[in-house]
């Protein structure tokens, strides 16, 4: 008679997915300190941390709010506004904001580009949306400055460039500059339709400098609907000095928000990913997505921007405070949003929900959204939401645990800074199951106090804790321990320890 094969039972640690969320490769090929789904939880170092929290700033808007606007003077006074439906508000201070007081009623459009602009005579905010005059803020009122050449309603992008204010005209082809240093007067036109060669309009426009700083050498860089960068030299386009430097081809750029400064480079938001100009403009065909600074999230932006790529909403924003760069995307039905979100230390990516997110701005260091609903939220250092709990999920990529056997998967144990106490439960997904985790997000951890509980008598400040093992349930060849639960403080996953049982082959 047949003698049974003896089970091996063994121990494995693996790390937390600090290699953050793989939205790109196959979940065969992912590497085991990667994450299939990392959502609330940022990448680094270290482990992931559970990111931080946003409060109510100002309500009382009364419409979806799709512009938020900072007036960065000189000499310090930093302002907020916001438009949302035909009004445009400041937003500053917090609180409830008078809706039969706006700074400007009976706007035609409440999408605003905007800038700031410094010369002699002060600091301007200058904001156009193509269906309104421009609009100008000079640290104490509003005005219409007066354009000529062109009509100021037509003009729907405003980008300074050596000392120049330069506007597209919506739906053409038109570039219009002010005089140097000017804030009005008379415009000129530069009419850039002969160097596309795919037709289409102009849609956005940025400085790039190649060397990291500010001066000459910066070039204009204009965008077109089709995905045709153009680049010009020079300081004055009325002289012999300004030249085409060149017209390159890259994907369509989403929207009129999609050039961003990334560190001493500028990145534009296509409908490919996200793509830095220093690399990208050499590059051709299936070499410009290897390139995007969201390769590792390819996959989810593609298919985003499949179901959503015509929605309001999509902006690139980068928050120095937290060493965060946020990509705002706009969900199917347009009013809900999530976030895709690299470190910007580890260049390592995760998902953020829960912030219905139609337009950002910075205010000083501080990050600040609208919603469709007519307020305004600013990002905190705590672990709320508008006062809840921060909701989180993660699921590791799937190992092997260094054989190709079946597995019988019978305990977890997590190594985590949280407050003291913590012990969330594991679930153990096998052989790539992606079905929604079943561990209610209220389950108590030992110690009798419902995890995320605010610091009580027997919570206290993070520390380093190792939790109690426990059991879960799984059978298969590859297996990931799924982390999903909410939190009102702290937490940093580090690692997990799984037990398991080894059984024959397939």
């Amino acid at each position: 008679m047949a003698r049974r094969a003896q089970s091996l039972a063994q121990i494995v640690t693996l790390p937390a997915p600090k290699g953050g969320w793989n939205a790109r490769d196959p979940m065969p090929a992912m590497k085991n300190d990667q994450a299939v789904i990392l959502i609330n939880m940022v990448p680094g170092p270290g482990g992931v941390d559970l990111r931080n929290g946003s409060a109510v700033h100002a309500t009382g808007l009364g419409a979806r709010v799709n512009s938020l606007m900072e007036y960065a003077g000189a000499g310090g006074g930093d302002k907020l506004f916001a438009a949302a439906g035909v009004k445009l508000f400041e937003v500053s201070s917090a609180g409830a904001v008078d809706p039969d007081n706006p700074v400007i009623g009976d706007l035609a459009s409440d999408f605003f580009i905007h800038t700031m602009f410094a010369n002699s005579g002060g600091s301007f905010l200058t904001a156009c949306n193509g269906f309104d005059p421009v609009q100008q803020y000079d640290g104490t009122d509003w005005t219409e400055p007066s354009i000529t050449g062109v009509d100021s309603e037509d003009l729907w992008f405003v980008h300074p460039h050596a000392r120049r204010l330069w506007f597209i005209e919506k739906n053409s082809t038109r570039l219009w500059y002010l005089e140097a240093d000017a804030i009005q007067g008379a415009a000129g036109e530069l009419d850039v339709g002969s160097a596309l060669s795919l037709g289409g309009h102009l849609m956005a426009m940025a400085s790039w400098t190649r060397d990291g700083g500010s001066g000459p050498d910066d070039l204009l860089v204009v965008a077109s609907s089709k995905g045709e960068l153009i680049l010009y030299s020079g300081i004055d386009p009325d002289t012999a000095d300004w030249a085409k430097v060149g017209t390159f081809r890259i994907p369509p750029p989403i929207g009129r928000r999609c050039f961003i400064k990334f560190g001493a480079d500028l990145a534009i938001v296509t409908s490919q990913g996200v793509l830095p100009l220093s690399s990208v403009l050499a590059a051709q065909g299936s070499e410009i997505n290897s390139r995007a600074i969201t390769n590792f999230v390819e996959g989810a932006f593609n298919q985003a921007y499949i179901v959503g790529g015509q929605l309001i909403g999509w902006q690139a924003v980068e928050y120095a405070r937290k060493q965060l760069f946020i990509v705002n995307v706009p969900k199917v039905n347009g009013l809900d949003f999530e976030q895709y979100v690299m470190n910007s230390a580890t260049k390592r990516w995760c998902k953020f929900t829960g912030w219905p997110a139609s337009c950002w701005a910075l205010m000083g260091d501080k990050l600040y959204f609208g919603t469709p609903d007519g307020r305004i939220l600013v990002l905190t250092d705590d672990y709320l939401d508008d006062g809840q709990p921060i909701q989180f999920d993660a699921l590791p990529a799937f190992y092997d645990y260094g054989n190709a056997n079946q597995k019988f998967f019978k305990q977890a144990r997590g190594l985590f800074t949280a407050a003291q106490g913590t012990d969330p439960p594991f679930e153990m997904k096998v052989d790539y199951d992606l079905s929604p985790a079943t561990v209610s997000q209220g389950d108590i951890p030992q110690g009798g106090s419902p995890w995320g509980s605010p610091w009580g008598s027997s919570w206290g400040p993070p520390v380093v804790s190792v939790s109690s093992f426990q059991s879960i349930v799984g059978y298969g060849v590859v297996g990931s321990p799924r982390l999903r639960g909410v939190s009102r403080s702290a937490v940093k996953w580090h690692q997990t320890t799984i037990l398991f049982e080894v059984g024959g082959p397939f």
